[in-house]
């Protein structure tokens, strides 16, 4: 397929884009309007005169619309970084924690195991906790608290990061400002 546009004769006006087997298809183009070949797909394109003469020219978006589309991408990918590290392994002082949904509510629920043990007047020296490294470590209530505060903190710290990077890309006023900004480095590790 080739791509026209059916314009006026000083390319101010543009009437109409097609894609055609053959230019024998186009319609008679009505007085004062002609035919310009453009590449496929003419969507892409429009007609510019120089020198007397119509010649193609990419339409290029609106720095409005890349603005957006940028910010849109950006706010995207910020997230799925986000999401990602929730799903990973957080580094702790005992070792690596999976730290997956399912394991951030088996950890809350240890943590409410001691307390109800404790409430009830049998309290629990110890539990086995399995490691992300598929290894099994006895904790005492106090270290498997300081183990949650660190796994809950390094959850925070890939929220923090991810609303310190959206109120940036949202205060972004021009598309070399988005640009600018480093959406991979920051994120807890």
């Amino acid at each position: 397929m080739r791509g026209f546009i059916k314009h006026s004769l000083d390319a101010g006006v543009i009437v109409q884009r097609v894609e055609v087997s053959h230019p024998s298809l186009l319609s008679v183009p009505e007085e004062g309007y002609i035919w310009t070949e453009v590449p496929s797909p003419a969507a892409a394109w429009t007609v510019e005169i120089e020198d007397g003469e119509a010649v193609p020219v990419p339409l290029v978006p609106s720095t409005e619309r890349m603005i957006r589309e940028v910010t849109t991408g950006l706010l995207r990918d910020i997230k799925l970084k986000r999401d990602n590290l929730w799903q990973d392994v957080a580094t702790t002082t005992f070792g690596p924690v999976n730290i997956n949904a399912q394991s951030r509510d088996n950890i809350q629920g240890i943590l409410e195991m001691f307390k109800i043990a404790a409430e009830l007047g049998q309290p629990i020296s110890e539990v086995e906790f399995t490691m992300a490294d598929d290894q099994d470590i006895s904790f005492t209530h106090q270290q498997f608290r300081q183990m949650a505060l660190q796994v809950g903190l390094y959850v925070n710290s890939a929220h923090r990061r991810k609303r310190d990077l959206q109120a940036e890309i949202e205060a972004a006023e021009t598309l070399e400002d988005l640009l600018a900004i480093d959406i991979n480095s920051g994120w807890p590790s």
